[in-house]
């Protein structure tokens, strides 16, 4: 069968943080998600602001349900 529900981020979750120096963006989902490409395409699918400045997102990793950002 095809999963036809859409993984939710979860905040509240204790591995959805930003590392210490905030070069890392460590986000909690709902469900395993599929791998990521970790190449320039997939990292242009991101957009991280701080304080209102963008940021580019350098690496990406899937582990599970957690994904992580690099920036």
């Amino acid at each position: 069968s095809q999963d036809v529900i859409f993984p939710t981020f979860i905040a509240s979750d204790d591995a959805s943080e930003v590392a210490d120096g905030g070069e890392t963006i460590t986000l909690k989902f709902s469900e395993n998600l599929a791998a990521v490409a970790d190449d320039a395409a997939e990292h242009g699918q991101f957009t991280v602001l701080v304080h209102g400045v963008a940021n580019d997102v350098t690496a990406t990793s899937v582990s599970g349900s957690v994904l992580s950002l690099t920036v």
